[in-house]
């Protein structure tokens, strides 16, 4: 694998509503893309997308696109690696930390790697960890502060992650709107209920050796 050029761009998407969390407010993301040519006309994309402020890493955008300017991008430009790893292993020699920077150029190398085999970026990891490449994950949602800090306002964003994860999710609940949810609702309900009562079981079973052990010599 040949890095014949390393090329940067700035990505920013407007959010449709304000993040916030106890460390600040984001109204857009914003994070450097990188993109490496081999110079046979196949390209990788990977993307560095720290956040603007260190409030979640010691990392900045500002910090990482220096870096990948000035340290990391020079360091493999021109030259021929064997794998993807090889280019990690580059990226890490005398450089501490900086995962954020590091895994925007790496990514694009794994992504460069799938395009030259003309195979996807899941078949290709999937091949080096010798497992069968999955068509889905699992993922959470980080719902953020409301803007109004009103709790009417993030039951309904609650909701609407939950709807929209049962809409997509397989074997759950998939009825329109409260149907669903509530259906989810009551199965939730059903089992915290079988819960309960089976921890009373094992609790009563549990007590009369307790108190026969008390009560001995």
């Amino acid at each position: 694998m040949r890095i014949a050029r390393v090329d940067l761009y700035a990505l920013e998407l407007p959010l449709a509503e304000p993040f916030i969390i106890s460390g600040g407010r984001i109204d857009a993301r914003r994070s450097v893309v990188v993109v490496l040519h081999d110079g046979d006309g196949h390209v990788g994309y990977g993307e560095s997308a720290p956040d603007e402020l260190p409030f979640y890493s010691e990392e900045t955008l500002g910090s990482a696109r220096d870096l990948i300017t000035s340290v990391l991008a020079p360091r493999i430009g021109g030259r021929e690696f064997d794998s993807p790893e090889a280019v990690d292993a580059a990226l890490r020699e005398n450089v501490r930390g900086n995962p954020f920077a590091r895994a925007g150029i790496e990514t694009a190398a794994w992504d460069l790697e799938a395009h030259r085999r003309g195979t996807g970026l899941p078949q290709l990891v999937a091949e080096r960890l010798g497992v069968v490449p999955a068509a889905s994950f699992p993922c959470g949602v980080a719902l953020g502060i409301p803007e109004d800090r009103r709790a009417e306002t993030l039951t309904r964003r609650v909701y609407e992650a939950l709807q929209h994860g049962y809409q997509r999710g397989a074997g759950r609940p998939r009825g329109n709107g409260a149907d669903g949810c509530a259906a989810h609702r009551g199965r939730e309900r059903r089992l915290s209920l079988a819960r309960a009562r089976a921890r009373v079981a094992r609790a009563g079973r549990r007590r009369p050796a307790v108190h026969r052990a008390a009560a001995g010599p």
